[in-house]
């Protein structure tokens, strides 16, 4: 798993990342509280469903990519890459032994396509979205999801 002593040269770059993160699930929680409040859970399942990735899509700038991804997506273009599945991998174990780290940040090589390796870095990073209250309305047990 990536550590944040591997980051070299990229404090701006990880602080970009960070405040990124933070605006993601800041706005994905302001828009699905308010969601469920006007509609309960289908409501709220059109913000995960259409309005997180507008949110992601619009944080995306300067050659930042901003996205959720899962190891269980409902929505293809939430399929983690390879790294994104070894860092997934990584955190359900952390968190089952209780030690949920805040992020992961690391430096990897990302030549293009075509490249001769090593000609590109680029800082990779993932802070976890975890399940609030609001979000077990949809992502809870579904014997207790309204379906109205």
């Amino acid at each position: 798993m990536g550590g944040l002593g591997r980051l070299g040269g990229a404090p701006a770059e990880l602080e970009r990342a960070r405040k990124a993160a933070q605006q993601l699930k800041g706005d994905l929680m302001k828009n699905l509280t308010a969601a469920l409040a006007e509609g309960g859970a289908p409501q709220g399942v059109r913000v995960c469903a259409e309005i997180a990735p507008g949110i992601a899509a619009g944080l995306s700038k300067d050659g930042m990519t901003v996205r959720r991804v899962t190891t269980r997506p409902r929505n293809p273009a939430n399929a983690p890459d390879a790294w994104e599945t070894a860092q997934l991998e990584g955190l359900a174990a952390a968190h089952a032994r209780g030690q949920m780290p805040a992020e992961i940040a690391e430096v990897v090589e990302a030549a293009p396509a075509g490249a001769a390796r090593g000609t590109a870095r680029e800082l990779r990073y993932l802070s976890p979205l975890t399940i609030a209250a609001p979000c077990l309305q949809c992502h809870g047990d579904p014997a207790g999801i309204d379906r109205r």
